[in-house]
């Protein structure tokens, strides 16, 4: 009832076979085994504490620094740049809230600065000029949460806004002297009438045709 040589299955291995494998794996040089052990959980740590702060290398960056080859090679941790650390990355709805927050504020206080009008008037000019020009201040600044400080900036020095940029913050500087400094109410009226017509025509660079637009209503409504 046997098969023939050729058909028959595997053969299962004997008890001596069995026992020398078992006992050569146990021979295995333990100097070889321990280095790779300790090598693979040092660098499963360092992966988990890098990853387990929040979110890949910025839960480990916000914690002191420094990359994972660093932590295995026991380097000391670099702190993290000082516009890391005050100025984090914003999100979409956050930059939409700065914006919001001082767009409102800026034209509520541009529009309550017309209450000390009247102080204006009787030789107090401090506070009528302190809010508009802050108001203005804020208002213009409030795109930097929507384009980036930096953009912003490179924005306003562009030229075809360089010479309105430069008149708006010229006349800026000069409301808050003429109200605080000099104290005269009739100057600080002509600043900031500049102050508004700067920021007019700055606000029509962004606007196709703006400013020809306003050149030809100019023109008509004058006589030019």
């Amino acid at each position: 009832g046997r098969l023939p040589a050729g058909l028959e299955g595997p053969r299962a291995p004997s008890s001596e076979e069995s026992r020398s494998t078992t006992g050569g794996m146990a021979r295995w040089p333990g100097s070889l085994v321990r280095p790779l052990r300790s090598g693979l959980s040092i660098a499963r740590g360092s992966i988990g504490g890098s990853s387990g702060g929040g979110g890949g290398d910025s839960g480990g960056s916000s914690k002191g620094g420094g990359s994972i080859f660093d932590r295995l090679l026991g380097a000391p941790a670099k702190p993290d740049p000082f516009y890391v650390r005050y100025c984090p990355a914003l999100s979409w709805e956050d930059r939409v809230l700065g914006f919001l927050a001082c767009l409102v504020i800026g034209y509520a206080l541009t529009i309550t600065s017309l209450f000390s009008y009247t102080a204006l008037i009787h030789g107090n000019p401090a506070p009528f000029a302190l809010r508009y020009s802050l108001g203005n201040l804020l208002a213009i600044c409030s795109t930097a949460f929507l384009m980036g400080p930096q953009a912003q900036i490179k924005s306003m020095l562009e030229p075809q806004r360089f010479y309105a940029t430069t008149v708006y913050l010229g006349a800026i500087v000069a409301t808050l002297v003429s109200a605080l400094v000099l104290r005269m109410p009739s100057l600080v009226v002509c600043c900031i009438c500049v102050q508004f017509l700067a920021m007019l025509w700055y606000g029509l660079s962004f606007i196709p045709y703006g400013r020809k637009i306003l050149g030809r209503m100019a023109s008509w409504l004058f006589g030019l």
